[in-house]
């Protein structure tokens, strides 16, 4: 929606007593205290920014993740397709992202060119064109031999 439009909206809205949001990407709606409504919906719904309970595990002295249950999906439901692959994967941050990266093969409705600036890209974006295009192969599956311990914990992340 362009800029001037969008404040014309918004403006009328308000003058209506009407919430309104404009996330952009879709996937960025957060609730916020003053759009109890929209907050409401998001609640409901379970849609918006993704929102992710990780159960962590140690399998041969590496922390890896156990299970990811999707507690706010994004619209597109890309959190569903993208929670089901991380099972296994290590938590270091560069082999989660990579992990990320591959698996995001999920069809995305965002437009890169609305973003505003300093808004972060979704982590499923992260470098996933760079190695979609560098041809590396997929991360190798975990050993199914392999003994899982009892979880380390659960941690709910906003991402």
């Amino acid at each position: 929606m362009p800029l001037g439009v969008r404040k014309q909206v918004q403006t009328r809205c308000s003058e209506l007593g009407i919430e309104c949001a404009f996330p952009k990407p879709f996937c960025s709606l957060e609730p916020e205290k003053d759009k109890p409504t929209i907050a409401r919906f998001i609640e409901e719904t379970k849609v918006g920014r993704p929102l992710l309970e990780i159960t962590l595990a140690t399998v041969d002295k590496r922390e890896v993740i156990e299970c990811a249950v999707v507690r706010r999906s994004a619209p597109c439901g890309s959190t569903w397709y993208i929670a089901r692959k991380l099972a296994g994967v290590s938590t270091k941050k560069e082999e989660l992202h990579d992990s990320i990266a591959k698996t995001h093969s999920y069809p995305c409705t965002r437009n890169n060119e609305q973003r505003p600036r300093n808004q972060r890209a979704h982590p499923a974006h992260w470098r996933f064109h760079n190695q979609r295009r560098s041809g590396k192969s997929d991360r190798k599956r975990k050993n199914p031999n392999q003994k899982r311990k009892e979880p380390l914990e659960t941690k709910t992340l906003n991402v």
